[in-house]
């Protein structure tokens, strides 16, 4: 471990997040993680820790910005809207707001991004056939789950529904 990082642990100034990866990723102290990572270990300060939570709330202006895949939008709403049992971890969404935003109420922050969400999804869909953007709007629940299996489903339906026959079997030219 590097003097710096020593001092610190000396002193009380870091928190030290550790894994033993070696043996089944049980949890390890932070000299028994840098000894399993062969002197590689990374120690985080508070700071640091701190300012991680705040990347992760900055991400949530990709919401509003029409250009953003949506299958990164789905992942940010799921972060925001995970279930209640999930709210108590380190890095949740209601962790992230009460540790920078002390004074707001996670559950307001939910409304007011679930308004930004709906004026981008809009911005985004505009782009992409009206069929689509219906079936995102009705089911983005199916849709979501598509993205997690492949995410380049919807451009592969995309292509399909431009050479697959229609009813009266000449190619659909969209």
């Amino acid at each position: 471990m590097d003097e710096r990082h020593e001092a610190s642990l000396q002193r009380g100034y870091g928190v030290q997040l550790a894994m033993d990866l070696a043996e089944g990723g049980e949890l390890a102290t932070p000299l028994a993680a840098h000894e399993a990572a062969g002197g590689d270990y990374a120690c985080w300060t508070t700071e640091e820790i701190v300012r991680l939570h705040g990347v992760l709330l900055d991400d949530l202006h990709r919401l509003a910005e029409a250009d953003t895949p949506l299958e990164e939008r789905f992942e940010l709403l799921e972060w925001v809207f995970t279930e209640r049992a999930l709210e108590a971890e380190p890095f949740s969404f209601r962790a992230c707001v009460r540790l920078l935003w002390r004074t707001c109420d996670p559950d307001l922050a939910r409304d007011a991004i679930r308004a930004l969400a709906r004026t981008g999804l809009q911005a985004a869909l505009a782009k992409y056939p009206a069929w689509l953007a219906e079936q995102v709007l009705r089911e983005p629940q199916w849709v979501a789950e598509g993205l997690h299996r492949d995410p380049q489903w919807i451009n592969e339906a995309l292509v399909r529904a431009r050479v697959e026959p229609d009813l009266f079997g000449a190619a659909t030219a969209h």
